[in-house]
């Protein structure tokens, strides 16, 4: 059987967590790696995977870094608008920039929202409170309408 082309295989779970890790100025964490060496298996074997872990295990580049790796469409929903911005603004990218070496190609991201994350004008109009109980009042023709 021919040795397969180092050059060619594939950066490991370990590889690319490390420096992404590393590009956040944070330590190598045994419980991560362990996580994202799972969310990785469950990933290839198209399972489902529930994983529970404490507050500072690092469990964003956890499920991030497998997600990379995988070479497949994969869809991440925060439970907070917080995380999705740490996750778009610092997380994601610093990854990326960090693994670039490791990964070769660079994965496209993006964030899709849904609708109740844009005003509707026509309830802005009508003076339909918002989240916190106020009203919004425009003079009208303010918002091009």
């Amino acid at each position: 059987m021919p040795t397969p082309d180092p050059a060619l295989a594939e950066p490991s779970v370990q590889d690319v967590l490390h420096a992404a890790v590393g590009s956040l100025n944070g330590e190598d964490r045994p419980g991560q790696l362990e996580m994202a060496k799972a969310v990785r298996t469950a990933m290839r074997r198209r399972e489902h995977l529930l994983v529970q872990a404490g507050t500072g295990t690092g469990k964003s580049l956890g499920y991030l870094v497998p997600a990379v790796l995988h070479h497949d469409r994969v869809v991440v929903a925060t439970a907070t608008l917080a995380l999705q911005h740490q996750l778009i603004e610092k997380d994601i990218p610093a990854m990326l920039d960090a693994a670039g070496d490791v990964l070769g190609e660079r994965p496209a991201y993006a964030v899709l929202k849904g609708r109740s994350n844009y005003a509707c004008l026509h309830r802005i109009r009508d003076g339909v409170p918002d989240d916190q109980g106020a009203l919004v009042e425009l003079p009208t023709g303010t918002l091009g309408a």
